[in-house]
């Protein structure tokens, strides 16, 4: 009776017109999100596709920076917002279930035999890592350790394997992991720089507007959401993904199940 209901009032909205396209706030961001490439659109953007799947919509992915695509969900000027930690943008509304998995690592020259265990492994290092994403384990006064910022945008990661490679400014560079093998197996240098480890692990999930007036119609993108999520994992779909992107997956993570 309760799947009738919900069958009947998604078939009103739909016939009423009230929404044909989801719009969802997005920065680039690859593998997760990837504007520029047609047949590998990103991870993220991929599997949210898939979540929708059986919703008679479209959806638009538009790219922002990230603070103006933040603003425009909270305002409700975009319906959805890919793909925040809950303390990015406290004001939206998240589901039960997140989309992924977010997981800061280290990565240095395939030479160099260090490896990070725990906050005091990196004392004495010298770490390169985009601006405002320093992990909590890490503000910690007695680390030792020199930090090095950079803008995250398209340059971040040519420029911080560069420094990393070519001089002797920086000996460790710190970025998410999907992102950072990406890069690696797109510029061939798997061979020159190494995983050192992993520092921390945050939820990511696709996030809708609070704003009052889109409420009806975020709900019943929110079903939709809870829905088929959960069935995705159990299929271990992200992990077809990766395979498509050919990217290894973290291998003790169980994240994208």
């Amino acid at each position: 009776m309760v799947k009738w209901r919900l069958a009947l009032i998604f078939s009103l909205f739909f016939s009423a017109n009230v929404f044909a396209v989801m719009k969802v706030a997005t920065i680039d961001w690859c593998p997760f999100i990837c504007p520029m490439s047609l047949s590998k659109p990103g991870l993220l953007v991929e599997y949210t596709k898939e979540v929708f799947a059986d919703a008679p919509i479209e959806i638009n992915f538009d790219v922002y920076p990230w603070s103006r695509a933040i603003k425009l969900a909270n305002e409700g000027k975009v319906d959805a917002l890919l793909a925040p930690a809950k303390n990015e943008a406290p004001r939206l509304l998240f589901p039960d279930v997140e989309i992924g998995i977010q997981r800061f690592c280290f990565f240095s020259r395939q030479s160099d035999p260090w490896q990070y265990h725990n906050p005091a492994s990196i004392n004495k290092r010298t770490i390169i890592h985009p601006r405002d994403t320093l992990p909590t384990p890490l503000h910690q006064e007695n680390l030792s350790a020199d930090f090095i910022t950079y803008p995250y945008n398209d340059a971040f990661l040519p420029t911080s394997t560069d420094i990393l490679l070519k001089t002797d400014r920086v000996d460790t560079v710190m970025m998410t992991y999907y992102s950072m093998l990406h890069f690696l197996n797109e510029k061939q240098l798997t061979g020159q720089i190494r995983l050192s480890g992993c520092v921390s692990r945050q939820k990511l999930y696709l996030a809708f507007t609070p704003n009052k007036a889109s409420r009806p119609k975020i709900e019943i993108l929110m079903g939709y959401y809870h829905k088929n999520i959960t069935k995705l994992k159990r299929k271990h779909y992200f992990s077809q993904l990766l395979k498509k992107y050919n990217i290894k997956q973290y291998p003790t993570a169980n994240d994208w199940k």
